[in-house]
C-alpha cells in the first residue's frame, strides 16, 4: 500500500487550532480535484470528512492531500454496478451529511459531497464544526433546517468575504444553490484573494516545527531480495 506520512484534518484542526485561509483554500481546492476525478467516473463518495482527508509530505512537497475511504461510494453513471450501503438508508456522517442525505438519502449526487467540502472548510476556518449537539437527532434536525453561524462571527474576527461565501455557498440547504460541480468550485477557490497567501517556503516551515521527520521505510529480506513495506496511517 501507498504509505502516506501526515496527518488528518480532523487532528489538524484540533491540535493545530483555526488555519490560515491560504491553506484552507489550498486544501480544500486538492478535495475537489479528488472529487471532480470520482465524479467524473459517475461515483459519489457520500462521506467527506475531516478523518477522512490525509494531508502528507512528500517528494519534498508539503500539504498534499489524499482523500480516502469510499467505502460508502454510490454509483450515479449508467452502467456502473457499485452500491455498497443500502439504498433508503442514512449514509455518512452526521455532521458532514447534506441536507438531503437526511430526508432522501436516495437523492444524493455530487453537490451533496460538495456540501461537505464546505463544512469542512468550516471545520478548517474555525477548529469547530459547523454544529454541536451531543444528541444525533438533534445534528440531522439541523442540518436540514439551520444555516451555521458564519465563521467570522464563531472567530469573533473577519475572515475573507469571498472564501466565506464561498464556503456558506457550499452549505446551502438547496442543492441547487451550491456550486455545479466540483471543478467549479475549484476554480472559484482559485479565485479567492487569499487563495496564493499560502506558499511552499510557508507549508515547509509549518511541517518542520509541527510534526517530526517521516520514519525510515522498514525493510525485510524475503527469498534473498530485500523488500520495502509502508502502510497507510489512517488516524480515525
Amino acid at each position: 500500500m501507498e504509505y502516506l506520512d501526515g496527518i488528518d484534518l480532523d487532528k489538524l484542526g484540533k491540535k493545530f487550532g483555526p488555519q490560515p485561509e491560504g491553506r484552507v483554500v489550498y486544501i480544500l481546492r486538492q478535495i475537489c480535484g479528488s472529487l471532480a476525478e470520482a465524479h467524473g467516473v459517475g461515483l459519489i463518495h457520500r462521506d467527506i470528512k475531516p478523518a477522512n482527508i490525509i494531508l502528507n509530505r512528500r517528494g519534498g512537497q508539503y500539504d498534499v492531500v489524499k482523500v480516502l475511504d469510499f467505502g460508502l461510494a454510490k454509483a450515479v453513471a449508467p452502467g456502473l454496478d457499485l452500491e455498497l450501503t443500502a439504498t433508503d438508508s442514512i449514509v455518512g456522517t452526521p455532521l458532514y451529511l447534506a441536507p438531503e442525505g437526511v430526508e432522501q438519502p436516495d437523492k444524493l449526487d455530487g453537490r451533496s459531497d460538495l456540501y461537505a467540502v464546505g463544512a469542512i472548510g468550516y471545520f478548517l476556518l474555525t477548529a469547530t464544526p459547523m454544529f454541536e449537539f451531543r444528541n444525533l437527532r438533534d445534528v440531522l434536525m439541523h442540518q436540514v433546517k439551520t444555516m451555521p453561524q458564519k465563521p467570522s462571527d464563531r472567530l469573533g474576527r473577519p475572515i475573507g468575504p469571498d472564501l466565506e461565501k464561498l464556503v456558506m455557498r457550499c452549505l446551502a440547504k438547496d442543492p441547487d444553490q451550491r456550486p455545479h460541480s466540483a471543478a467549479s468550485l475549484e476554480e472559484a477557490l482559485a479565485h479567492c484573494e487569499s487563495a496564493r497567501s499560502w506558499t511552499r517556503t510557508e507549508a515547509a516551515a509549518w511541517w518542520a516545527a509541527n510534526l517530526s521527520p517521516p520514519p525510515e521505510e522498514s525493510t525485510v529480506s524475503a527469498g534473498g531480495e530485500t523488500q520495502a513495506f509502508a502502510h497507510v496511517i489512517i488516524s480515525r
